[in-house]
C-alpha cells in the first residue's frame, strides 16, 4: 500500500493531531506546501514554511480548519526538493505528504508502512469516514497540485 485516503468532518479541530496522533516524527521537518489552514478568528494558522518537528507538534495542538493543504514531512537536513508528483515524491526525502481539499477529503502518501498502519489506526479511533487504501501506483493522480485530483477518484 502507498497511502490512504479517508474524509474528516467540516469543523475546527486538531485534525492534523489526530492524523499523527502516536507517530514518532523526531528525525523529521515539515514543508507547508500550498495551503489555506484557518487557524483562531479565521486568522492565517501557519505563519510560515518551514517548521522543526518540535515547532510543528506545537502548533497543531490548536484547533485548526483546513480548507486545502499539502503537508510535507522530510528528513531533516536534507534536501527539500519541489514534488509535483507521485514519482518526484518516491525520489525525494519527503516521507510523507498529505492532501487536505475543500474542508474534508484527505488524501495522504507515505514511504513507511509503520506510520501508515498508524494512520490507519488514528483514522478509525477518531471515526473518519470512507476510509480507502490506496494500493497501487495513482496513474489518475499524476500531479500533486493544492488541490490534488481526490475529487476525481
Amino acid at each position: 500500500m502507498i497511502g490512504i485516503k479517508f474524509i474528516i468532518k467540516n469543523e475546527y479541530s486538531k485534525i492534523l493531531a489526530k492524523i499523527l496522533h502516536d507517530i514518532d516524527c523526531s528525525q523529521y521537518m515539515w514543508k507547508i506546501e500550498n495551503e489555506e489552514v484557518l487557524g483562531e478568528q479565521g486568522k492565517a494558522f501557519f505563519e510560515k514554511t518551514n517548521y522543526n518537528n518540535d515547532e510543528f507538534r506545537k502548533i497543531i495542538q490548536k484547533e485548526h480548519y483546513p480548507i486545502f493543504l499539502n503537508l510535507q514531512m522530510h528528513y531533516k537536513n536534507k534536501d527539500i526538493d519541489d514534488i509535483e508528483n507521485y514519482n518526484q515524491f518516491l525520489k525525494s526525502s519527503c516521507q510523507l505528504i498529505i492532501f487536505i481539499v475543500d474542508n474534508v477529503f484527505v488524501e495522504i502518501y507515505t514511504k513507511d508502512q509503520s506510520i501508515l498502519e498508524e494512520i490507519s489506526k488514528n483514522a478509525v479511533n477518531y471515526d473518519f469516514s470512507n476510509i480507502e487504501f490506496i494500493s497501487k501506483n495513482p496513474d489518475t493522480y499524476k500531479l500533486f497540485s493544492k488541490y490534488c485530483k481526490l475529487l476525481c477518484g
